[in-house]
């Protein structure tokens, strides 16, 4: 089963390093008296066969949707057919999935779309928080930090940590400038369950223990 695994996801990323693109757009809109940015975050691929993308979906287990066919304008030109993952989650956990496999240039777009920061696609503003300060990638059971920025330290539990991949276990305190993210279970139990983050002002360090070391992330390691 683990081989099947490997090479659905080997395929998955094969294709979506030919076709496919993660990234976020941006757009303005009117909010408490000014301008507001929005930023949504998409993974997408279009193809004129639906199969092809049906397939990608089932590689990834199931995550995102298929959609069309929406017709084009030109004549003599086939109708596209369109997969598209927006949901943070989703986006994340196929980024893990695939990450083995993927080329450095999809690589690059997976880790400039999940960044936190003042103007990262989840937007913290606080003293000392840099415009693109770290990346987040979670895939419902292991949380990944790489720092972004040369001169915007990132620390778990105190420890400092680079830009390669360090797990995050959960209960822990990530601190950026003076921001700082509590991580914890969604609910109290001695079994790992879902985890969540909480934006929480920088008070005294927190007293948790959990184990900081890097770590790629690929689900097979898990």
């Amino acid at each position: 089963m683990e081989n099947l695994w490997r090479e659905g996801c080997n395929r998955a990323a094969g294709f979506f390093n030919a076709e496919g693109h993660v990234g976020f757009s941006k757009a303005s809109r009117p909010g408490k008296g000014k301008m507001r940015v929005r930023r949504d975050l998409y993974l997408v691929i279009s193809q004129t066969d639906p199969w092809v993308l049906n397939d990608y979906r089932a590689c990834v287990a199931s995550l995102g949707r298929v959609a069309g066919p929406y017709e084009r304008h030109r004549p003599n030109e086939h109708a596209v057919y369109y997969y598209s993952a927006t949901r943070f989650e989703h986006i994340q956990a196929i980024v893990v999935m695939l990450w083995t496999w993927l080329s450095p240039v999809k690589r690059a777009q997976a880790v400039a779309a999940l960044t936190v920061g003042t103007q990262g696609n989840w937007p913290i503003k606080a003293p000392g928080v840099a415009r693109v300060h770290f990346s987040l990638v979670f895939n419902g059971q292991v949380l990944y930090v790489a720092a972004q920025s040369p001169n915007g330290p990132v620390s778990i539990n105190g420890t400092p940590i680079d830009g390669r991949w360090w797990t995050l276990s959960a209960p822990a305190e990530l601190r950026f400038g003076q921001a700082c993210l509590r991580v914890t279970y969604e609910t109290p139990s001695t079994a790992p369950g879902l985890m969540q983050m909480a934006l929480m002002p920088c008070g005294r360090p927190s007293t948790a223990t959990a184990s900081v070391r890097p770590m790629t992330p690929y689900l097979d390691t898990l």
